[in-house]
């Protein structure tokens, strides 16, 4: 039998030279959950779980209490089309953009610039290639899917969606990705109004609420001693 010992390789040792062939040391997440606040009690494999049953928490109840069903999330969009979100509008806010030339090209060989292609490759790559963006807000897609599968009134959709914002600071409560929960529910005209507008946000603090509690009961142990739990009444102040 052949000894493959020297075969065998920890990424999570820097000292390897086939490790940090696979991503520089110090872009690897850490080993250890040092960076977080009453979560560092759990291992980083425990706190992947421990978001996983909260998202899946979280879901099913946008399901039951808002009767919502889950769509999947466009991660780009054609430019132009005004689906996009440009946040406050400005250049800096702008999307994240990129060309889909839409062309053949066999695996391994780099496509040709345009101006090296025929006349007849031009006219093709110029007709079928796309100018695209990155997604950064959900808003305007999810009101018009809502219409094109002809939602019932009462009902909705949530996309649970990854977007990049390349124009904010990193802070405590901006990050150049957005991981989020989307959801548009279809409302009589009638129902446009602060008291709906409120019964929503109470129906989603009573999910945030409830999520904490289960998941404080699923791991007790990283609850501290000044943990300031979330109240199960919400004071909604409309200025």
């Amino acid at each position: 039998m052949h000894d493959n010992k020297d075969a065998s390789v920890k990424l999570d040792d820097p000292t390897t030279e086939e490790a940090s062939s696979y991503m520089p040391y110090d872009l690897l997440p850490p080993s250890d959950n040092w960076v977080a606040n009453s979560t560092r009690r759990l291992s980083r494999i425990e706190l992947q779980k421990a978001i996983t049953k909260v998202k899946r928490f979280v879901e099913s109840r946008l399901e039951t209490d808002l009767n919502l069903f889950e769509h999947t999330a466009p991660i780009a969009f054609k430019s132009g089309t005004g689906v996009n979100d440009e946040l406050d509008g400005s250049e800096s806010k702008s999307p994240v953009r990129f060309k889909v030339p839409n062309q053949f090209v066999p695996r391994g060989i780099t496509p040709k610039p345009l101006s090296e292609l025929s006349p007849e490759e031009q006219e093709e790559a110029k007709r079928y290639a796309m100018d695209c963006e990155v997604m950064q807000s959900l808003a305007k897609w999810k009101r018009i899917m809502l219409d094109r599968l002809k939602v019932d009134v009462g009902e909705g959709i949530y996309c649970s969606s990854t977007s990049i914002r390349k124009g904010y600071k990193g802070d405590v409560t901006h990050s150049v990705i957005a991981d989020q929960w989307d959801y548009e529910i279809r409302i009589k005209e009638e129902d446009r109004n602060v008291e709906t507008l409120k019964s929503y946000v109470n129906m989603i603090w009573k999910i945030i609420h409830d999520a904490e509690t289960y998941i404080l009961q699923e791991y007790p142990s990283i609850i501290l001693d000044d943990h300031p739990s979330a109240t199960c009444e919400l004071v909604i102040v409309l200025v």
